[in-house]
């Protein structure tokens, strides 16, 4: 299982009282909240799939600075996207890479090698700090059970 997130995920916080920024939105916190989100999401189903004792893996990538939508609306998005972004096709390749590669481990976070990891090949390296924090990322997962009302992995 591949989770895709975003370099994003480095500013972003999790408020628990405000997950759905219902309180307080800022477009920019909310999506960085999102993909640290789904990074620690990763990490917390491969523990407790490794605890289940599955050879199923769950990892997390991301593309780096990609050309794509998420920039249309935005001025200085769109020089960014202009100066520094690769193909989707190179974009891409860091979440197929954590789906086919063999040598890929859970826990894995992927995305690519080159300068501040916006572009490039696809390697392992590590996510932020916040995204490592297991007492948060279990807390996460019993809100996402009350949120939907699936339970999975519970323990």
């Amino acid at each position: 299982m591949v989770g895709l997130s975003s370099l994003a995920h480095k500013s972003g916080k999790l408020v628990f009282d405000n997950l759905n920024a219902e309180k307080r939105y800022s477009k920019l916190a909310a999506y960085a909240q999102s993909k640290l989100a789904v990074v620690m999401f990763a990490y917390e189903l491969q523990r407790r799939l490794a605890k289940a004792g599955s050879s199923t893996l769950s990892v997390a990538a991301h593309p780096g600075i990609a050309k794509s939508d998420l920039a249309r609306n935005g001025k200085v998005e769109a020089l960014v996207m202009k100066l520094a972004a690769q193909s989707t096709e190179k974009g891409v390749l860091p979440t197929l890479r954590a789906a086919i590669d063999k040598q890929i481990q859970g826990g894995d976070y992927l995305g690519p090698s080159g300068f501040l990891n916006m572009r490039g090949t696809p390697i392992v390296h590590p996510s932020s700090s916040r995204s490592y924090d297991a007492a948060n990322a279990s807390r996460l997962w019993q809100v996402a059970e009350e949120l939907t009302g699936v339970t999975f992995l519970s323990q």
